[in-house]
């Protein structure tokens, strides 16, 4: 969900996504009420996320989606590509705002399952090319070089963060 500007390329938002017309369809935005989600042991990536203290957007973001849960399922297996808190800041305003707007569910679950890949690719794994995300029919690309570079823009700060149900790597704005 790292986004550039209005004028420039997106980054990981399906390329489909056009943000001007979103915003313009948005009237006012409201913030949802946080939850407490305070947990014990670092276990599958909900909970890594909510425990790692650099996403809490992307948390409010997975609570608004209704995917936490899903993430949680110890029945299934994911590499999340994890956009932290300064990414967020990065977004247009009132973007992130709009999105979290309960009308707005099913594109905010869109923009989230492009992060998303089934299955835990480590670092390790990743190799120059495109992956498919859970946002079917959307492809990430990835280029791997000194760092691992997603969609020609937006970095991967911290790789492999292990979760019981996959992994998460750290992204950042990708400016």
């Amino acid at each position: 969900m790292i986004l550039c500007c209005l004028t420039t390329t997106i980054v990981l938002v399906p390329p489909n996504f056009n943000v001007a017309a979103f915003l313009d369809s948005c009237g006012g935005s409201s913030t949802p009420t946080d939850t407490n989600t305070t947990s014990g042991e670092l276990a599958d990536i909900a909970t890594t996320a909510i425990q790692a203290g650099i996403f809490e957007s992307l948390v409010k973001a997975l609570e608004a989606a209704n995917l936490v849960t899903a993430l949680s399922d110890s029945n299934d297996v994911f590499t999340v590509f994890a956009p932290n808190d300064d990414a967020f800041a990065e977004l247009p305003a009132g973007l992130f705002n709009c999105l979290l707007e309960p009308t707005n569910v099913d594109t905010l679950t869109d923009i989230l399952t492009y992060h998303v890949v089934a299955g835990a690719t480590y670092s390790r794994d990743l190799e120059n090319g495109v992956i498919s995300t859970l946002n079917v029919g959307e492809t990430l690309s990835i280029a791997v070089s000194n760092v691992v570079t997603i969609n020609n823009d937006a970095v991967v700060v911290k790789a492999d963060v292990p979760a019981t149900n996959g992994v998460i790597h750290v992204i950042d704005s990708g400016k």
